[in-house]
This record gives structure tokens, C-alpha cells and sequence, in this order.
């Protein structure tokens, strides 16, 4: 027997979060020019941000007949992993290194879009594929708290999921 080792894209570096202030016309159906006016968070993120995770519950199923159960599947709550990005605690607003403290607000909402296998600092471009997730930015917590030297200032963030994911959207023209 043969062993076949699938193709694979590495986890690290090829992954490009983009925000989206106010959300996509069409979630859908986001368009390129959507995309690149949104801000791309990708580069101000800490390494070991774990993104987007799907929780399911689970449950029994019994039957009179049967000295057997059988598992259900349940409802999926999708949640994010708080942001921890940087900033600059004594730049302005206008700072490109404050645009994600700026534009991701307490309170603001939009669109969260994941592109897995892309590399950050590539443009997107028709037919890439992202998850898109509704979101609702929480409280700006700043951190003066390093896991060493090198450690820069941060903020921990909270974004809430406010809808469905739509998985796999193709960008369009």
C-alpha cells in the first residue's frame, strides 16, 4: 500500500484577519474594493491569538428497544479569542500603529473576515476565499504586562460573534 502525504499550507504567517468598520453590504458576497478599505489586524496581533473556535453541544438519544445510546449534535456557538494587539499609548489617532485601537472601538460593529492561507501582506483579490463573522468590538483593556523583555504595550479585546458565520465566501469584483 502506497502512502499518500497530502499537500499542506503552514499555520504560520499565512493567515490575514481583516476588519470591516459597519459590516459588508453583503456578507455573502464581499467585494474586493470592501476589503481593502477595511483595516487588516493581521500584523498587530500577538502570535499565539487563537482566532475563531466552534463549541457544539452534544446529548443523548435513548431509545426503549435499544440498551444502546447514541450521541446528537446540538447547537454551535462561535466565539473569538480576545484580540491582543498593539498600539501606540502616546501616538494620536491619525498613528497608522493606533488604527486598530482607532477604528475597533468599544462598541463598534462589522465584519471580521479570516483568510486562511493567505499571507498577510497580500493583496485580496477575486475568488479568495474568507469566514466571515458579525461582530460587535468590546471593552479596550491596556496592558502593561509582558511574557518578557521584549514584550511590547498591549490591548486585550473582546469581540463578540452578533450573527451567523458564512463560511468560505468567495471575494467577488
Amino acid at each position: 500500500m502506497t502512502v499518500s502525504i497530502p499537500d499542506s499550507v503552514p499555520a504560520e504567517g499565512n493567515v490575514k484577519a481583516v476588519f470591516v468598520p459597519g459590516g459588508l453590504a453583503d456578507r455573502n458576497a464581499p467585494t474586493v474594493a470592501e476589503v481593502a478599505a477595511g483595516v487588516d489586524i493581521s500584523c498587530f496581533l500577538m502570535p499565539d491569538w487563537d482566532g475563531p473556535t466552534a463549541t457544539q453541544n452534544t446529548g443523548e438519544q435513548r431509545r426503549f428497544c435499544s440498551k444502546q445510546s447514541f450521541g446528537v449534535l446540538g447547537r454551535v456557538s462561535w466565539t473569538i479569542a480576545p484580540l491582543v494587539y498593539t498600539y501606540l499609548p502616546q501616538g494620536t489617532d491619525s498613528d497608522p500603529a493606533n488604527v486598530v485601537y482607532v477604528e475597533l472601538a468599544e462598541g463598534v460593529t462589522g465584519d471580521l473576515l479570516m483568510f486562511f492561507g493567505i499571507e498577510p501582506e497580500e493583496v485580496v483579490t477575486a475568488t479568495d476565499k474568507a469566514d466571515v463573522f458579525p461582530v460587535e468590538c468590546g471593552v479596550q483593556d491596556k496592558d502593561s504586562r509582558g511574557a518578557d523583555e521584549f514584550a511590547p504595550l498591549t490591548v486585550t479585546q473582546t469581540l463578540g460573534v452578533k450573527g451567523p458565520r458564512v463560511p468560505d465566501v468567495a471575494v467577488v469584483a
